[in-house]
């Protein structure tokens, strides 16, 4: 027997929403106490220790010859936790200053002449900064490359902001922390799990739910929804590979910005972008195997080829990539059989982007993404292990190739993603951002055997079509007051969402 899911009808009706956000308290999650400065022989070494060994989200900055160094989400546990002056017996370091701004702690350390150089050092539950002062004029240019701005974040209010003013608990994972963990890894759910608190731990199941806190997120892609009103695939974060991503922002705690399924937060997934320069051209290759024995099935290989460049007003980007996924296997040196596994595995993603700048305010692009993984594998879980007495891991039987004489065929997933977006940044003072976008999505389920019992040999896919577009506007105030209004409507097929009048305070 064979079983489909299809979505092509999901939703009926019009849903009118419209809310209001207002700065929510921020959940502290960590405390800095027992700092100190000590003297070097090239400056000046502060050091902190942290309630937990959580990593420490930080920014950097700086204000002339003072650098900051910010730490998100934490609060000050020292008895005058507002502002501390430690003392610095480096004369060319004048001050070092421990404060707490709003619902984070900033160290502030000021040259005497130019800018320091600060090297950030995490340990177990220790901070460390390693202070040098610059007395070569040429060397403190350099390093004044500083932005003076920190980096900025689109998830939280639909409109890009400073990430301190976020009033939420929020993660930002940047290209090379992207890079770090695709080293071990290419599996998009694994590398969250390693790098945001509160995700849901990873699993080898290709088919698990994304949790934040143990709640449901709503996962986008350069702000176009990938959630279904049908969540029994969980494949929102099987839809692009990890090389066709600059970064990805997680914001913890229920929104209603983006529509439902966000009661745990929001993941904001950003596509890599054009360079500034005229043209560059990269590719990798690379060879992995799963840890314990070695056997040749075990191996997977990886390439990839991207270009990349910009000539007066245009930009472009492409970017290919493939993977090729090893069998798993255990210490001993069995297979492992893996049941809707990311093993043994065929994955193909190709990204596009064309973009134009008319001018300092405004800027037309387009994206186009393709995701296509299949898997097949010869082998099945033994079931003949169910029956056998006391305490046996599961073991690999091979079957062939498996024949779908109904329809259906190997586990896939394939998802088609066009977005065209364009934003003017003074339009008679306001800001706009608006895009329209189609995406077409197909999960399959590896076939599974569960007889006896009712449901005996079953397969389950999922077929999802939408396109959808937003209109947003940011209009200030006041220098302390600014109205974000728009509208937004998601149409599944022939059915639709409409999000009309969506309102923020800022």
């Amino acid at each position: 027997m064979q079983r489909f899911i299809n979505s092509t009808c999901l939703m009926a009706g019009l849903l009118p929403i419209a809310f209001i956000q207002l700065v929510q308290a921020q959940e502290v999650v960590n405390l800095i106490f027992d700092i100190q400065a000590q003297a070097t022989t090239t400056g000046v070494d502060v050091q902190m220790k942290s309630l937990t060994d959580e990593p420490l989200l930080i920014q950097e900055y700086r204000e002339g010859n003072t650098i900051i160094i910010e730490i998100l989400d934490v609060d000050l546990g020292l008895p005058n936790d507002n502002n501390v002056i430690l003392s610095t017996p480096d004369e060319a370091i004048t001050t070092v200053e421990a404060e707490k701004v709003d619902r984070n702690v900033q160290i502030r350390i000021t040259g005497k002449d130019n800018l320091p150089k600060v090297n950030i050092i995490q340990g177990d539950k220790i901070l460390t900064l390693k202070a040098e002062a610059v007395s070569d004029f040429s060397q403190a240019q350099k390093y004044q490359e500083i932005p003076e701005t920190i980096d900025l974040i689109v998830t939280a209010t639909r409109k890009p902001d400073e990430l301190r003013r976020i009033p939420r608990s929020v993660t930002v994972i940047n290209r090379q922390q992207i890079e770090e963990q695709t080293a071990l890894t290419e599996d998009l759910g694994t590398i969250l799990g390693k790098l945001v608190p509160g995700f849901g731990p990873p699993s080898d199941r290709a088919f698990t739910a994304s949790s934040l806190r143990g709640r449901n997120a709503s996962i986008l892609i350069d702000g176009v929804p990938l959630n279904v009103n049908n969540r029994d695939f969980d494949r929102e974060l099987q839809t692009i590979s990890p090389n066709a991503i600059e970064r990805i922002e997680v914001l913890r705690g229920p929104s209603a910005l983006y529509g439902g399924e966000a009661t745990g937060g929001i993941i904001n997934i950003i596509t890599r972008r054009p360079t500034e320069e005229s043209f560059v051209s990269t590719a990798e290759i690379g060879i992995d195997a799963t840890l314990g024995e070695l056997q040749g099935e075990s191996f997977g290989n990886f390439l990839r080829y991207g270009i990349s460049g910009k000539k007066d007003d245009f930009d472009f980007l492409i970017d290919l990539s493939r993977k090729d996924s090893g069998a798993s296997f255990d210490a001993q040196g069995d297979r492992i059989p893996t049941i809707q596994g990311t093993d043994e595995s065929e994955t193909f993603n190709l990204l596009g982007k064309l973009g134009v700048q008319f001018d300092e305010n405004q800027r037309l692009q387009f994206t186009a993404n393709y995701f296509y993984d299949r898997r097949e594998s010869p082998f099945i879980s033994d079931p003949a292990v169910d029956y056998i007495e006391g305490r046996r891991k599961a073991r690999a039987l091979r079957v062939g190739t498996l024949e779908f004489p109904n329809g259906g065929g190997p586990q896939m997933d394939q998802n088609i993603l066009l977005n065209l977006s364009y934003s003017h940044n003074d339009l008679w003072g306001s800001s706009l951002d608006t895009q329209i976008y189609y995406r077409d999505n197909v999960s399959r389920s590896d076939p599974r055997d569960r007889r006896p019992g009712t449901f005996g040999i079953f397969q389950g896919e999922l077929n999802s079509q939408n396109w959808g577009t937003r209109f947003s506007v940011d209009t200030p105030v006041s220098p302390q007051f600014n109205i974000l209004w728009g509208i937004a409507v998601l149409r599944l097929m022939k059915e639709s969402i409409l999000v009309p009048f969506i309102v923020t305070f800022s």
